[in-house]
């Protein structure tokens, strides 16, 4: 098989967004389970979440899969963009008939659409939470006596904001 099908075809494009999206699907799943910590009764959740953060940010497996979550965003993103470009170009003329909602839903009809506003979100929500951790001005608290980032406080006030809320509910 030569590398021009494996980058060119369709189908394979196809199999690599399958890929890619299953992959952040189970990081999106991981990423929950972490951040569930967050509903823990207030004394609790301060202290575990922002233990949480300090592993997720120093482990070097963790930061190795961040690594490839970052990859797969990008590659998942420029993909179904090459995807989209390329189905247009392979039917430029619309069918004569066309009725779209008895064989598809909206959803997977505007995948497109739907993936940048997906993306938006994600730019927002790593500049928000990641680009603060690693690279702002941080409060921190200390934890059996060490000094960690208190990721939970900078949590807790973003989600206080109702247009905050309203663009994570909207979003997701």
């Amino acid at each position: 098989m030569s590398k021009s099908i494996l980058i060119k075809s369709s189908l394979a494009k196809k199999y690599w967004m399958a890929a890619t999206g299953l992959f952040l699907c189970l990081f999106l799943v991981g990423h929950l389970l972490g951040n569930l910590q967050l509903l823990l009764p207030i004394n609790e959740a301060s202290d575990s979440f922002n233990l949480y953060a300090r592993f997720m940010t120093s482990n070097p497996i963790v930061k190795l899969l961040s690594y490839l979550t970052y990859f797969s965003i990008l590659f998942h993103s420029v993909d179904g963009i090459l995807l989209t470009i390329q189905n247009k170009k392979a039917r430029p003329v619309a069918y004569a008939y066309n009725k779209p909602g008895a064989n598809s839903t909206w959803s997977s009809r505007n995948m497109g659409l739907l993936g940048t506003v997906l993306l938006f979100f994600i730019i927002i929500h790593m500049r928000s939470f990641w680009y603060e951790m690693h690279f702002g001005n941080m409060p921190t608290t200390i934890i059996e006596g060490e000094e960690v980032k208190d990721l939970y406080l900078i949590t807790t006030q973003a989600f206080e904001r109702f247009w905050y809320v309203a663009l994570y509910v909207l979003s997701m």
